[in-house]
């Protein structure tokens, strides 16, 4: 039988953020600046860690805002282009949570178009794809998001997605971290 769960002090949360931001950083020169696509899914993960909930998981990146009473916000930018209705366009202002539940990628497989939102290709690449966990059978779309013949830049748009999130982990990551050590020096 588990024993009872103690919550961590918040100094030892913004500890482990900084710690898990430091290794997404790491692993994300090697997938991106080295192009070493076996690191891919060690982004993921570390992802997964700092921005997917999940019926065991409070992501660590919104559970150190939360604790420091910050709400991070994104400005959407991107092309002049109308959004689906109830979607943010460019210009538009939501919070950081909300961004990585927009749609990420889609997807043709044999049943149709896949749509996959940001934390839904994190959570796939690396419960599937080996960061977490390695599976013998993977979902169709994601097998043909990974494995799509059609490069940006010398980069398939599915890693571009998980880059860009990176990016965006990073950068609000650690603007929280350095919030927080204000104000535990205050």
């Amino acid at each position: 039988m588990p024993s009872p769960r103690v919550s961590r002090e918040l100094a030892e949360m913004i500890d482990q953020l900084e710690r898990q931001l430091s290794l997404l950083e790491e692993y994300a020169t090697k997938a991106f600046s080295e192009t070493r696509s076996e690191f891919l899914p060690e982004v993921a993960s570390k992802l997964r860690i700092l921005l997917v909930r999940s019926k065991k998981n409070s992501p660590l990146l919104f559970e150190v805002a939360d604790r420091l009473g910050l709400v991070p916000r994104v400005r959407i930018d991107g092309p002049p282009v109308e959004p689906l209705p109830g979607e943010p366009g460019p210009g538009d202002e939501i919070t950081l949570d909300a961004f990585f539940d927009l749609r990420a990628v889609a997807i043709s497989t044999s049943t149709g178009l896949v749509m996959m939102t940001k934390r839904q290709l994190i959570r796939a690449w690396c419960e599937q794809l080996g960061g977490v966990h390695e599976d013998w059978t993977v979902e169709e779309a994601l097998v043909n998001a990974v494995r799509t013949p059609i490069f940006i830049g010398g980069m398939q748009p599915s890693a571009m997605e998980l880059r860009n999130c990176a990016r965006t982990a990073l950068t609000y990551g650690k603007q929280i971290v350095q919030f927080g050590r204000e104000k535990q020096k205050a």
